[in-house]
């Protein structure tokens, strides 16, 4: 296994997906923008999650440094067809398996690969 540290930036979740979809933490943008867009295609669903206005919630996280939560991860899931699953294996650290991106206790995700051609491969 394999843990790829992302840049604890904001972006992180993101980064993390980005890293195991595209094999690029830099491609970050992209996820975000696309998880955004389903997001709002889907709000119907997704605003019954948010308590503020769900277009400023959406445009707010389209910020590069807007920190991910639970609800861009269900996006995230639906997009690439994968399941997440959320693990404590020890106190404050938790893992996400996306293709599977790790939660540290400071708040920043990673991503752990544990083949190494774990890639979705997206065209």
């Amino acid at each position: 296994m394999v843990i790829h540290r992302m840049k604890p930036d904001g972006a992180c979740l993101f980064r993390a997906v980005a890293d195991q979809v595209y094999g690029d933490q830099d491609m970050h943008s992209v996820v975000r923008n696309h998880t955004m867009d389903y997001m709002l295609k889907n709000a119907d669903y997704f605003s019954q999650y948010v308590t503020e206005d769900f277009e400023q919630y959406v445009n707010r996280k389209r910020n590069d440094h807007s920190y991910g939560n639970n609800l861009e991860m269900q996006a995230m899931a639906e997009m690439y067809n994968r399941t997440i699953e959320v693990h404590q294996y020890s106190i404050g650290t938790y893992n996400f398996m996306v293709y599977t991106v790790r939660f540290r206790a400071r708040g920043n995700y990673n991503a752990l690969q544990t083949f190494p051609t774990q890639l979705l491969g997206v065209v």
